[in-house]
């Protein structure tokens, strides 16, 4: 935050420091300046995203001791954070970098070819167009990660599942409609998976509130099970309704137990294989 502070700052003087006119006729060639000389300086971002992940699981294992819990829990209540956790914060500086882009980007459209400082505003675009992209990157990684920590404070009733990778992830969420043999009958539930895990609750919608920890499956040992397809053995004595979308059935599992589960159309069936072959695929390379 340094690095944006010192932008800022910079920028303020620049500003109060002339008149009105002279500060709108040269504000392009002064903030592709400052962002020009600022940029090799901005490398830091490109730390702060390659550790990222080291810093979450560190914040992931300081709140599992109560009295860590109890300070953050504390904190959330306070107006000035405006109900934003430590993680969201962790996030900010991510965020930075693509905003300094986007506007020297929209400097570049709004500034004559010819100008000087066109120029200016080119090479500084040049120099930040890489931080930018691995920040992006970073970025996406980070709310990834963020969600999926927030999830996991809406699932209610729910055991410690530690994540058996080094930071677990969100990837997918929806409603499915689970084979239950007890009763050969398809029952709606809403699903969550992330990286090295697939849980489902007694709901069958999520509108960000809290539900109800139904059972999960893990994924993040080389025992787990992934097929695209349902075995017919498995469902022969359900109802005409689960053979007739048979197609639309998948199956995952892992050492304890495996779930049948029915999408609802051909498409949302294709994203959620796509996401667990993915998954598997990088568990085992």
């Amino acid at each position: 935050m340094a690095v944006h502070k010192v932008f800022k700052d910079n920028l303020e003087l620049f500003l109060g420091s002339e008149g009105k006119q002279a500060r709108l006729s040269t504000a392009p060639l002064q903030v592709g300046r400052l962002l020009r000389d600022l940029a090799p300086k901005l490398s830091i971002y490109s730390d702060f995203v390659n550790n990222y992940e080291v810093m979450i699981k560190i914040i992931t294992t300081a709140r599992e001791q109560k009295p860590v819990r109890k300070i953050l829990d504390a904190n959330l209540l306070k107006p000035e954070v405006k109900g934003l956790d430590i993680s969201s914060f962790c996030i900010m500086p991510i965020q930075r970098i693509p905003r300094y882009k986007m506007l020297i980007e929209d400097m570049i459209k709004h500034t004559d070819a010819t100008r000087i400082e066109y120029a200016i505003l080119r090479h500084a675009h040049t120099v930040i167009k890489d931080i930018a992209q691995t920040c992006n990157e970073g970025k996406r990684n980070a709310e990834h990660i963020q969600k999926a920590s927030t999830i996991m404070q809406c699932v209610k009733k729910c055991p410690t599942l530690a994540a058996s990778i080094r930071v677990r992830r969100f990837v997918h969420q929806g409603m499915l409609r689970q084979y239950v043999v007890k009763s050969n009958a398809l029952q709606p539930r809403y699903f969550f998976l992330f990286s090295d895990l697939l849980l489902w609750t007694n709901e069958s919608t999520f509108n960000g509130n809290s539900v109800t920890y139904r059972d999960h499956i893990t994924l993040g040992d080389n025992k787990g099970l992934f097929r695209g397809w349902i075995d017919l053995v498995k469902v022969q004595r359900a109802k005409d309704d689960v053979k007739t979308i048979l197609s639309l059935g998948f199956e995952v599992g892992d050492a304890n137990q495996s779930v049948l589960v029915f999408a609802s159309d051909e498409k949302e069936k294709q994203l959620w294989t796509d996401a667990l072959t993915d998954i598997f695929r990088n568990r085992t390379s």
